[in-house]
């Protein structure tokens, strides 16, 4: 009786446990099935100046907060000219658009907006063989407006024109700040996207006095406000910004939608863009004959062909490749309005009716003659930029 009674007791004790274990596995499995339910994902649609934007490529997704979606068609929506470079173990989104380039490297979080360089929250990445970009970023930064509406089971992003951004010419909207006040000078920076410029610098330069300039920097709105010395005379406004290319500081001058004088006493408002940095490439002929045969015309300089190859940062974003003759510039003969930056130089001389011949190059009375030269621009005076070279037959 004993005997059996201990069995039948360890039989209700093992139904006992497996009965907690059948709840918790229930409790686990209801868990689970809540949490899938409320983790789905929430459709998302997007509204570009009130019409939907299909993204044949993939739907847009969240990631850590931030909106993702397919490059390609966000950029030629909104109007871009979309490239793909993959190179060196790294890939490269650049849209490019009326003066603007806008650079995403997937997964780094420095984009790069006409040079200059922005923080993103998210990096451009890879989703299932997919190219995703933050769609605020790009947005925002093309001079857009976004707006964020979150439902219980949707979401729907705006992107729209935005007011007080840059017009049609490149001028700056006033933005509400468009009365003029006597004795002060005021006005907005943006660059060629409409995007405010914080940090630019804005001088107010009196007519009387020499070397007496009033100062002020843009805030992070690009706003500016320059309180004027209360005396007879007339004022005239300019300004610079700097970027950052290589490692290096380069400064760009700001272009004034209006660059006339005025009265102290007046005031006035002077908004300013800022534009693409360019300098020049000045190339010299060091060979004054020729010397595979003597018998020969020297090298002619109208007949060197110059390909001016970017290879590292440059203002002009994505940057492109230069394939040409130099002409007389006001700064020598060469080639001119190239966006400051890094560049790798090579050059043919091509005579008419002859073969061409390639050209030895270096820094104009520096270094060695090679095949090639990586240099970058060189700061001259203000926000002038040079390249001087000189050629030469092997």
């Amino acid at each position: 009786m004993f005997s059996l009674f201990r069995t039948m007791n360890i039989g209700y004790r093992l139904s006992a446990k497996a009965a907690i274990w059948i709840t918790v596995l229930s409790l686990l499995i209801a868990i689970m099935c809540q949490t899938g339910a409320s983790a789905a994902p929430k459709e998302i649609s997007v509204y570009y100046n009130g019409e939907l934007v299909t993204f044949k490529e993939a739907p847009p997704i969240i990631r850590d907060g931030r909106t993702l979606v397919p490059f390609r068609s966000l950029l030629e929506t909104l109007g871009f000219e979309v490239d793909w470079e993959s190179a060196n173990g790294e890939s490269k989104a650049t849209g490019t658009k009326e003066g603007l380039v806008i650079e995403l490297t997937i997964d780094n979080k420095i984009a790069l907006v006409n040079g200059r360089k922005v923080e993103l929250d998210v990096p451009a990445q890879i989703v299932d063989e997919r190219t995703m970009v933050p769609l605020r970023f790009v947005s925002e930064e093309s001079g857009y407006a976004v707006s964020y509406n979150d439902s219980n089971d949707k979401i729907v992003i705006r992107i729209t024109d935005k007011n007080g951004v840059a017009t049609g010419d490149g001028t700056a909207a006033n933005d509400g700040n468009d009365t003029v006040e006597p004795y002060i000078l005021k006005g907005v920076v943006v660059d060629l996207g409409g995007r405010p410029v914080p940090g630019a610098t804005i001088y107010a330069d009196n007519q009387l006095l020499y070397n007496s300039n009033e100062i002020a920097v843009t805030d992070a709105n690009g706003r500016y406000r320059i309180e004027l010395s209360r005396m007879a005379t007339t004022w005239s406004a300019s300004g610079e910004a700097a970027i950052e290319l290589n490692g290096v500081s380069s400064k760009v001058d700001l272009t004034p939608d209006n660059d006339d004088p005025f009265a102290g006493n007046t005031g006035a408002i002077r908004n300013f863009v800022m534009k693409t940095a360019t300098g020049s490439i000045i190339f010299h002929m060091a060979d004054l004959w020729n010397p595979v045969d003597s018998s020969l015309p020297p090298p002619d300089r109208e007949d060197v062909e110059l390909t001016v190859e970017p290879v590292g940062e440059s203002s002009g974003g994505a940057g492109k490749t230069y394939v040409g003759h130099g002409g007389v510039t006001n700064n020598g003969f060469g080639i001119e309005g190239v966006p400051i930056g890094r560049y790798k130089i090579t050059a043919r001389l091509l005579p008419k009716g002859e073969p061409a011949q390639k050209l030895l190059v270096r820094t104009l009375d520096k270094g060695e003659f090679a095949e090639s030269l990586v240099t970058d621009f060189e700061n001259i005076i203000g926000a002038y930029y040079r390249i001087e070279i000189e050629l030469k037959l092997p």
